[in-house]
């Protein structure tokens, strides 16, 4: 009977390891006191999920709990402001979609007086059969195993070997078919718990004054922005977990992290540390300089002019751009360039 026993329990490990509780659901909207108001958000649906459209309802009363009507009430979003459409006195509406998942806040704007609100975009829902498959799969194995042996045909300790392996392989393959169909592997982000690892390179090109300027090899800290062995990649991959990665994933960040100026009136040439300034004709051509900065994605070819692009998330230049590789095997996903002229 021992091969029996063996492989009862067996089945039993299968079966209690393909078991998992998941739950989800939904906080309850912030309440913050700004200045003279009581400000509540209200999401329309309460569960906000990254990609997926949402009602930010925002409900205002003054500190007599009576509801607040004006025509100035504003949502910040990516830095910029909209107005929100008043549905009724004290009640607002901003209609969005959030790119990126993780832990904010969102300030809004009650004439001119802010309210910064805690705010929480989910991963989207996770479709992948890749459990089921997987513990079929060891099922049949156990259940095979368990035949041949009990028919004589493989001795038990053949079975022992072969079953261990069969099953290490299998969840072996379970797990790089969740990794790869998992949503929390977002461009060169991965979600861990509530903080996130990230490993991102960015291809970006500095031209001053119609010269193509090139970052120093291996410049800038491991813990944010750096080069390697490619004079137009930024490489961000921190040796620990980030609480927010977007914070640090902008040109602002990445030419303060490899001590080059970049601001919103000058540019630092990385290979001889002149500033150049906006409104000043420091490339001699007789005419007040200006900086620019564009994205051109591969298929297309055509240059577009970023707007805010110095504390833009990067990777939110990208949503819509394919991922070939180039030739030294990383992803550029589009051109980034800044312009001085």
């Amino acid at each position: 009977m021992r091969p029996v026993v063996f492989f009862a329990i067996m089945l039993l490990v299968v079966l209690a390891s393909s078991y998992t509780v998941s739950a989800s659901g939904a906080e309850e909207a912030d309440r913050v006191v700004a200045g003279n108001y009581v400000v509540s958000l209200v999401t329309i649906p309460q569960l906000v999920v990254a990609g997926e459209p949402v009602v930010l309802e925002l409900h205002v009363e003054d500190q007599t709990k009576q509801p607040v009507d004006s025509d100035n009430v504003q949502v910040e979003i990516s830095r910029v402001k909209y107005p929100m459409r008043a549905l009724a006195p004290g009640v607002y509406q901003y209609n969005t979609t959030f790119k990126r998942f993780g832990a904010g806040m969102v300030d809004f704007y009650v004439n001119e007086t802010l309210a910064s609100i805690a705010f929480n975009v989910e991963l989207p829902e996770r479709k992948s059969n890749a459990g089921a498959v997987a513990l079929s799969v060891a099922l049949a194995i156990t259940l095979a195993l368990a035949v041949l042996t009990l028919t004589k045909k493989m001795r038990l300790t053949s079975a022992l070997t072969f079953g261990v392996i069969g099953l290490i392989a299998t969840g072996l393959g379970y797990s790089v078919a969740e990794y790869k169909s998992s949503p929390a592997v977002q461009g060169c982000l991965l979600q861990v718990g509530d903080a996130y690892v990230l490993h991102c390179h960015y291809h970006v090109y500095l031209t001053i004054c119609g010269e193509l300027k090139k970052f120093s090899w291996e410049s800038g800290s491991l813990s944010g922005a750096h080069t390697h062995k490619d004079s137009h990649l930024m490489d961000w991959h921190p040796p620990e977990p980030v609480a927010d990665p977007a914070a640090l994933l902008t040109l602002r960040n990445g030419f303060k992290d490899l001590q080059i100026v970049l601001n919103e009136t000058a540019v630092g040439d990385p290979e001889t540390g002149k500033v150049y300034h906006v409104g000043q004709d420091d490339c001699g051509t007789g005419t007040p300089g200006q900086l620019k900065a564009y994205i051109t994605p591969k298929e297309t070819g055509v240059k577009i002019p970023l707007n805010s692009y110095l504390d833009t998330v990067i990777e939110d230049f990208f949503a819509d751009t394919p991922l070939p590789k180039d030739n030294s095997g990383h992803q550029e996903k589009a051109r980034i360039e800044v312009v001085y002229s």
